[in-house]
Order: C-alpha cells, then structure tokens, then sequence
C-alpha cells in the first residue's frame, strides 16, 4: 500500500514539474508573438493578431491576421516578407508553418 502511495506521489510531482515547463513555453511564446504584433504595427501602422500552436514542445504553426482595411494598398510580397522577418528574427527555430491572411471587421 505504502508503494502505490510513494508512485503516485512521485507521478503527481512529475506531472507539475512537466506542466511547469510547459507552461513557461507558452508564457515565452506569448511574449514573443505580443513583440512580434508590436513590432508589424509600427512597421505597417496596424496591429495584427496573432494565433500560434504548439505540438509536441515545437511551434507548428503561427497565423498572423491583419485587418483587411488597413494592409488594403501593401503588396501581399510585401506584407509576407515583414512578416516573415518579424517572426524569424523573434524566434530561434522558425515554424512549420506561417500563415499570413486578412479578416474583415463588420
């Protein structure tokens, strides 16, 4: 009885210890992605948001939205390239996967 005690004592501390760091990732890459949103307003003059994912402890996947009235008149080249460098230069390894995309605002 004292040995299933003792293993799910020493399981539960794991679990928080793994969640800690898990938690500081996501905590880090908010902040990153805040200074990256940051940054593309005062290089483009609007504020984008900013979605990511991460999966298995790597970032996949980063979507960078922009207000379609206010990138309306920059090339779409344009806007990817500072986006692109935006993120690359805020992160150490890039993502899988950059989206760049325009929503209307009702």
């Amino acid at each position: 009885m004292k040995l299933k005690i003792h293993l799910c004592i020493v399981s539960a501390v794991a679990a928080l210890l793994f969640g800690c760091g898990m938690a500081s990732d996501v905590m880090e890459t908010q902040k990153k992605s805040d200074a990256i949103a940051s940054a593309l307003e005062k290089e483009i003059g609007v504020k984008p948001q900013i979605a990511w994912e991460i999966q298995n402890g790597t970032l996949a996947h980063i979507n960078v939205q922009f207000p379609v009235d206010g990138v309306a008149n920059i090339p779409i080249g344009e806007l990817v390239s500072k986006v692109r460098t935006a993120v690359t230069t805020s992160f150490d390894k890039p993502p899988q996967q950059l989206v760049v995309s325009t929503f209307s605002q009702p």
